[in-house]
């Protein structure tokens, strides 16, 4: 009898796989697999908390107070998007793109030096609150901002750092972390703001306290699990400082200029010409557009980091196909909520903010079509611009949105004063700038991508 040979293959078929992959679809399987769509969803839904929230805090506002309080609300919440760009700006958007050009002891350095630079960003943003406070003293700002000011003084600093904190934990991939800080300030604001409402106690000061001490949780949390590692050293803060600001001075400067014109100055030149109740109706359209940002915002956390770590890895080949794909994808999205909001915006917002806005309805219809054409046009200029980022050409971005400032500000004062369209006039100078900034944006990706190397594995920072 001869011995059983062990080395020869099993003839008995394995237990078939009865588990779900089996069955599920093919594309299916593969997004599972895929980390990539894994993290774009991961930060889908986490901008779907932070924009939920934004937009369930002015509907609660808008319901349960006058479109005047709601106006005073917006015109400070103004400062504060202004601020969360600048900080982006000058610390973020340098350190999503030099982090992983560095070794691991140089990143904890260099994350140390960041927290460092973001002391001195809230120190700008303190002192610009002090001024306006100050300006409304004097007369020259309106009065009625004075009180909603005074918990920014204190609170402020947290707004700030979370979503500081929001940011790094995009550039370190840690999207669970994202996740978690924005789900206790969804349900700590949410909560108190609807209990505020409910026993008719709300007021614009006490929301702006309502979200400071959200934040103030948030960022204690972060604290206490300490995801990413910082290494402080005196002698890097100054350092990095140079090294960022070679990028972030164009990065400020095109941003700045690009969303300072709609973002603070038109909204607070028609609160000075036309009253609070103005700006109250702009805010509450604005609202029902922000709803985009769920998904415009989601998918600008990933393409920023994606960007920069598909021209490095790939190429510039790689990284013109994610930003086509971008582009087909937030285009195609984007057209069908314009269509939506061209034929159901005025609906949405009477039904959100109820019979005080009845007056207001075919105007609120025709600024809301207006702005869904401005974030059509956002959304497809998104994706070059981060393909500039990524190329290192971050002057060419500031050069596109200097356009955007130009013709926003041109068009929405011919509108505003001269032909008096109000905040209908600002909404259609909003979409003009930046379609004219995404066409900008648009040749010079075309040009600098035909300009790089077929292969980059250290892009050369642009002069």
């Amino acid at each position: 009898m001869e011995p059983v040979n062990t080395t020869d293959p099993v003839l008995v078929s394995p237990a078939p796989d009865r588990s779900w992959r089996r069955y599920a679809p093919t594309q299916l399987r593969q997004m599972v697999a895929n980390q990539d769509t894994l993290k774009s969803l991961m930060s889908l839904f986490d901008q779907g908390l932070v924009s939920g929230t934004n937009f369930l805090t002015m509907v609660i506002i808008g319901r349960s107070c006058l479109a005047e309080e709601l106006g005073v609300f917006h015109l400070l919440m103004t400062v504060i998007l202004m601020s969360f760009l600048f900080q982006d700006a000058l610390t973020s958007a340098p350190y999503r793109i030099y982090l992983r050009k560095k070794t691991q002891p140089e990143q904890e350095t260099y994350s140390g030096s960041l927290f460092v630079h973001q002391l001195f960003v809230c120190g700008i943003v303190m002192a610009v609150l002090v001024g306006i406070y100050f300006a409304s003293l004097s007369g020259i700002l309106l009065p009625s901002i004075q009180s909603p000011l005074l918990p920014l003084f204190l609170l402020a600093p947290f707004i700030l750092a979370r979503e500081f904190l929001r940011r790094v934990s995009f550039a370190h991939l840690q999207f669970e972390i994202a996740i978690l800080i924005d789900v206790l300030v969804t349900g700590f604001q949410l909560v108190a703001l609807g209990t505020l409402a409910y026993l008719d106690l709300l007021t614009i000061p006490l929301a702006y306290t309502v979200i400071g001490c959200a934040c103030l949780v948030s960022v204690i949390v972060w604290f206490v699990m300490n995801p990413v590692k910082r290494t402080y050293k005196r002698e890097r803060f100054l350092k990095d400082w140079q090294e960022n600001w070679s990028f972030a001075r164009w990065s400020v400067g095109s941003l700045m200029v690009a969303n300072m014109p709609g973002v603070l100055l038109l909204p607070w030149m028609l609160a000075l010409k036309e009253g609070e109740q103005s700006i109250g109706i702009l805010a509450a359209c604005f609202t029902i557009i922000g709803v985009a940002n769920v998904f415009l915002n989601g998918v600008e956390n990933l393409l920023g980091p994606r960007s920069a770590h598909a021209l490095h890895e790939g190429g510039k080949t790689e990284l013109r196909n994610v930003i086509y794909r971008a582009t087909v994808l937030m285009g195609v999205s984007m057209s069908i909520f314009t269509l939506a909001l061209m034929f159901g915006g005025q609906w949405i917002a009477l039904t959100l903010y109820g019979r005080d806005y009845a007056e207001f309805g075919d105007l609120m219809g025709w600024i809301i079509f207006a702005l869904s054409l401005h974030v059509l046009a956002g959304a497809i200029g998104m994706s070059p611009g981060n393909g500039l980022w990524a190329l290192e050409r971050p002057n060419e971005n500031f050069f596109a949105s200097f356009m955007v400032m130009v013709v926003t500000f041109a068009v929405s004062i011919f509108l505003v004063y001269i032909v008096e369209l109000g905040p209908l006039g600002i909404a259609i100078g909003t979409a003009c700038g930046t379609t004219s900034g995404t066409i900008m944006r648009w040749v010079y990706f075309v040009r600098a991508y035909a300009e790089a190397p077929s292969s980059i594995e250290s892009p050369v920072l642009a002069t």
